[in-house]
């Protein structure tokens, strides 16, 4: 399993932005499948342009062939806690745990990853 996740900010279209972003890490990793948040479930709390984001990410996914599912936080908790996650932090741990995490963004300014020393 190859794990990639991280921090960034965008100025202006931020979906256009994103969804560059996006495309350019789906070339580097050329992943099997994608999981999203499922934002169509009713206790989502993504607001209309995450949602579109997603959608825009999906379609392209599908366009590629790559495997999409989507998962509720529910089922996020409900899957991590037999492993004591329920928190985000917790079930980051867990995950970062048990993957090959190859990439971090941050922002300008912040540490390298993995830290040194």
């Amino acid at each position: 399993m190859l794990l990639d996740w991280g921090v960034k900010q965008t100025k202006g279209d931020k979906n256009t932005q994103c969804l560059r972003r996006i495309i350019d890490l789906i070339y580097i990793y050329q992943p099997d499948a994608i999981i999203f948040e499922n934002v169509n479930a009713a206790i989502s709390r993504r607001c209309p342009r995450v949602r579109k984001l997603l959608s825009a990410v999906q379609s392209f996914a599908f366009v590629r062939d790559i495997e999409v599912y989507t998962v509720s936080r529910l089922q996020v908790r409900t899957a991590f806690l037999p492993f004591g996650g329920f928190t985000k932090h917790q079930i980051a741990s867990i995950i970062s745990g048990n993957c090959i995490c190859t990439h971090v963004f941050y922002d300008q300014g912040a540490e390298d990853f993995p830290p040194s020393g």
